[in-house]
């Protein structure tokens, strides 16, 4: 678009909530906003018994997301946390981060 562009955009526990046919177009429109250099930081929330957003599973899932975007991660990490719990005790507390850099 020729509006205002970005040097960062966030996307903290947000992504998930789209469904497969919709991340795409969320993706594209998040990185319309970017300018060139541009970064997209992603925090995303992966539950065991998640029955949404399961486009993405592991970092490798979020690389192969993100290139039709003309976007690279150069930064990630994952977090295992077993504090937190749901009411019946299963773990919730899975967690994958990463930044990921305009490669166009």
């Amino acid at each position: 678009g020729g509006g205002q562009r970005f040097d960062l955009a966030v996307a903290l526990d947000c992504l998930y909530y789209f469904e497969d046919h919709e991340i795409h177009c969320v993706l594209a429109n998040i990185r319309a906003f970017l300018a060139p250099g541009g970064f997209l930081m992603v925090g995303y929330h992966l539950p065991e018994d998640m029955r949404f957003g399961l486009y993405l599973r592991s970092l490798a899932d979020a690389e192969r997301l993100l290139i039709p975007h003309a976007l690279e991660i150069v930064y990630s990490f994952e977090v295992h946390n077993r504090l937190d719990r749901t009411y019946s005790g299963a773990p919730v507390g899975r967690h994958l981060y990463f930044l990921a850099r305009d490669s166009s």
